[in-house]
């Protein structure tokens, strides 16, 4: 490695070690190579990541609201607590413009434990909570997802007999 390179290594390695930001690389084959410790706020160990596929991470509800727009998705995972624009206001936001997404089931992501006890969560498919449990999520989406269905066959059904 040339003296440069190393020295930009090096440089690369002190800030993404120390920033609050979240800094990811990937491979060309798109698998984590690196995650910084700031990962750690969104619930994930930095080691737990390394050699996944990458995540497409939009932060905040802003832009996360922009990307939603424009292309649709199976599910939305969404942190209740953003700066601005917190994770109800944003799913509500969704929900009342027109896009691909307005229907799309929206799991809310929380660290906090009385979040579906404080019973402001009726609006959301469903919790995943942090720090992220494969299956908890997994089951989560699983059943967003039969939710989905069942809404669509019903809304075909209704669909089907006013058109009779």
């Amino acid at each position: 490695m040339a003296q440069s390179d190393r020295a930009d290594a090096e440089a690369f390695a002190l800030i993404a070690e120390h920033t609050r930001d979240l800094i990811v690389r990937l491979s060309t084959g798109g698998r984590i190579t690196y995650v910084s410790p700031s990962v750690r706020r969104y619930g994930w160990a930095p080691e737990d990541l390394i050699g996944r596929f990458g995540h497409e991470l939009v932060h905040p509800a802003d832009a996360a609201l922009a990307r939603l727009a424009q292309s649709p998705v199976d599910v939305v995972l969404m942190d209740l607590r953003m700066p601005g624009l917190d994770g109800r206001g944003a799913l509500e936001r969704l929900r009342a413009e027109p896009g691909p997404n307005k229907w799309t089931p929206v799991l809310a992501f929380t660290a906090d434990a009385d979040a579906a006890a404080q019973g402001d969560l009726a609006d959301f498919d469903g919790l995943v909570r942090k720090p992220i449990q494969p299956i908890e999520l997994f089951a989560a989406v699983a059943d967003a997802s039969l939710r989905t269905e069942e809404s669509d066959k019903n809304n075909k059904r209704k669909t089907l007999h006013a058109a009779v």
